[in-house]
């Protein structure tokens, strides 16, 4: 990415802006997380439900822990483990975050993601963002700036085109609000989990 877009993107971000940019799966809309403004504008451009929770990504695991008021002790395992990548890890929501990030489940989806244009815009951004897919409900997510909706793209302030996504699973979301933690959607690295959960539990501990 050239630094004059970079530095516009970051930019528009700290002001309450929303930028469609590739992750390393597909394009999503990136914003900020606290801004109220911001997460309106998610909300109504993608037509989402107020029950569904928007996703979010962290450029470091301290952005994650100084997100969350409680962090589990298997958290820092799993972190190690599976981050950078598709693992959703479900935590305590901070207070004064907008409603419409947690859709009123007092509870944050949050993760590192791979290499991209997203990674490198929240590393340097040094905060979360979100990171919900840049479709419209029902829609694909596109893999490309040419499967993107026009009218999705009209309604962000800036498109970063990073050539074509290998698209794929979504991340796998594991709840540790829950004890013991539970999966909640199955997606990349499933299997992985899985067998990291059990081997966890046969060890009889949550380190």
């Amino acid at each position: 990415m050239e630094d004059s877009l970079f530095q516009k993107a970051i930019g528009i971000l700290r002001g309450g802006g929303l930028v469609i940019a590739p992750t390393e799966t597909f394009y999503g809309i990136l914003g900020n997380p606290w801004s109220g403004k911001a997460v309106k504008r998610l909300v109504q451009l993608k037509g989402r439900d107020f029950g569904k929770p928007i996703p979010l990504i962290a450029g470091s695991i301290e952005t994650v822990r100084d997100m969350s008021p409680y962090i589990p002790p298997i958290f820092t395992s799993l972190a190690k483990k599976f981050w950078p990548g598709p693992l959703t890890l479900v935590l305590k929501a901070p207070p004064g975050l907008p409603p419409g990030v947690t859709a009123g489940t007092d509870s944050i989806g949050i993760r590192i993601p791979a290499q991209s244009p997203a990674q490198d815009l929240t590393r340097f951004y040094r905060g979360p963002l979100t990171a919900t897919s840049a479709n419209f409900q029902g829609i694909s997510p596109p893999r490309s700036v040419s499967e993107l909706d026009s009218d999705l793209a009209a309604g962000v302030d800036l498109v970063i085109d990073g050539g074509w996504t290998p698209g794929g699973l979504p991340s796998t979301v594991l709840n540790l609000v829950s004890d013991p933690p539970m999966v909640i959607r199955w997606g990349a690295l499933g299997k992985e989990v899985e067998g990291f959960l059990e081997e966890m539990g046969r060890r009889g501990n949550r380190e």
